[in-house]
């Protein structure tokens, strides 16, 4: 043990202290880069959920109120199309608004 602690004797201490320095530098810089980096991301992550959850909340909202729209517009033109009028059948009432042929009506005999 006594010969390494005699080995920091080989380099004089002027050029120890200045090593030390330049090393205590570059960790005070390290460590103020990481805190900056570690609030930066703290401030920008917040600031992100404070804003981006209640706008992804609005926008699913709006959404299904489309949706919802959309399936009482297709319910309404679905009762004009069954409630259009009494002279044809449903089925060809069907037929005609899909563009398709008019059934051919076979009467059942008892």
């Amino acid at each position: 043990m006594d010969r390494l602690y005699e080995l920091r004797n080989v380099v004089p201490p002027t050029t120890r202290f200045w090593f030390w320095r330049q090393s205590q530098r570059a960790t005070n810089f390290l460590k103020t880069g990481l805190f900056f980096l570690g609030r930066s991301s703290y401030v920008i992550i917040t600031s992100a959920l404070l804003i981006g959850v209640p706008y992804a909340l609005a926008y699913a909202e709006e959404q299904n109120m489309i949706a919802m729209e959309r399936e009482q517009q297709m319910r309404e033109m679905g009762s004009e199309l069954l409630t259009a009028g009494d002279k044809e059948s449903t089925a060809d009432r069907v037929g005609a608004a899909i563009g398709g042929e008019q059934p051919v009506r076979q009467q059942m005999t008892l």
